[in-house]
């Protein structure tokens, strides 16, 4: 897939793993963007992919994250966690206002 216009992610695809309903609603939006999603994944569902989102409960963030290629950008959506639990992975956050 190729970077369009607008494009943050270079035309990259995203995983999400998550499958409630944030994870849901954000692959939904997403791809609605045009932009490649996988998922959104289940428990013990197989983890692929450049960038990964964990839309996980922020207790479970650090063990989703052992199960996230070494490679990929990894990400979560807690709004009560810093990055410190990904160690020195190169990493991000986000935090969708949701209500």
């Amino acid at each position: 897939m190729s970077a369009q216009p607008g494009d943050a992610i270079g035309g990259r695809s995203i995983t999400i793993v998550g499958a409630g309903r944030m994870g849901t609603a954000l692959a939904a939006a997403l791809q609605a963007r045009g932009t490649a999603v996988h998922g959104p994944l289940g428990r013990n569902d197989p983890v692929t992919g450049d960038i990964v989102l964990l839309v996980v409960p922020d207790p479970a963030i650090a063990g989703a994250a052992r199960s996230v290629p070494e490679g990929s950008l990894v990400g979560h959506t807690a709004g009560a966690l810093t990055l410190e639990v990904f160690g020195a992975r190169e990493c991000f956050s986000l935090h969708p206002l949701m209500t």
